[in-house]
């Protein structure tokens, strides 16, 4: 999808999406530690801080596409992790918004958490496509992805720590060739959370969604050409939960 001068304006009156200099910003540990005391202090499960992160994503997406009067093709390209769980429920939202979406899966469900694959499952339920990275060839990927009005980046999150290999790389290359606009969910995949060091290769999303609070590592100056605007997700964690030191 290419925003011209009229939707851009229109995109920086969206709440959602707005700019905020006092936006909190934590290390990947602190994260952690918050929704751990999420879950032990409050009882916030990790079901529900996943429901409540892809919620946000579809919803930022959706502030995204609110100047279109037709029905908007997205793809959500989910990774083996917990960012994929996130993606799945995006894709849920997005799609009984009223959405097309289709989701290309990009890992094993062997790996998946119980949780991410409780929402994988419901996506099948539902009728939602899911679509086997590994199944699909290079040049299938890149014609679904070219076609979508947006593809939601749900590959790797603040877990990532090692340079990104094949096959994933070479998704993420695709990515970055054949998708118009890409709207990152808590941080480009590729990036690592805590430095902004390029782990291999990175994707460039134009929208970051960063769930529940900003990672250090996409402020640092190498990061900042991979995000986009960057905005805040809300995942309900209580207040009190993230470091006061803001940026």
């Amino acid at each position: 999808m290419r925003l011209n001068g009229n939707t851009a304006s229109i995109l920086m009156a969206t709440p959602c999406l707005s700019s905020n200099r006092h936006l909190p910003v934590v290390t990947t540990k602190q994260m952690i530690l918050a929704e751990k005391r999420a879950r032990s202090r409050f009882g916030i499960s990790e079901a529900v801080l996943m429901e409540n992160a892809g919620r946000s994503v579809a919803e930022s997406v959706l502030g995204i596409l609110r100047p279109r009067r037709r029905r908007s093709s997205l793809v959500v390209v989910a990774g083996p992790g917990n960012n994929g769980g996130d993606g799945f429920v995006a894709a849920r939202h997005l799609a009984f918004a009223g959405e097309k979406v289709e989701v290309i899966f990009a890992g094993s469900e062997r790996t998946l958490s119980v949780i991410a694959a409780t929402n994988l499952a419901i996506l099948r339920a539902c009728g939602i496509p899911v679509l086997r990275a590994a199944r699909l060839p290079n040049s299938d990927q890149s014609r679904r992805l070219r076609r979508a009005d947006i593809v939601v980046d749900a590959l790797f999150g603040t877990g990532l720590s090692r340079p990104i290999r094949p096959p994933y790389s070479g998704l993420i290359e695709r990515m970055n060739q054949d998708a118009g606009t890409i709207v990152a969910v808590d941080i480009p995949s590729g990036l690592d959370s805590d430095t902004g060091e390029v782990l291999g290769v990175a994707i460039h999303a134009r929208y970051t969604v960063a769930l529940g609070a900003i990672k250090r590592g996409v402020t640092t100056r190498t990061a900042r050409r991979f995000c986009g605007r960057i905005s805040i997700g809300r995942i309900s964690l209580p207040p009190g939960s993230l470091p006061r030191k803001r940026r």
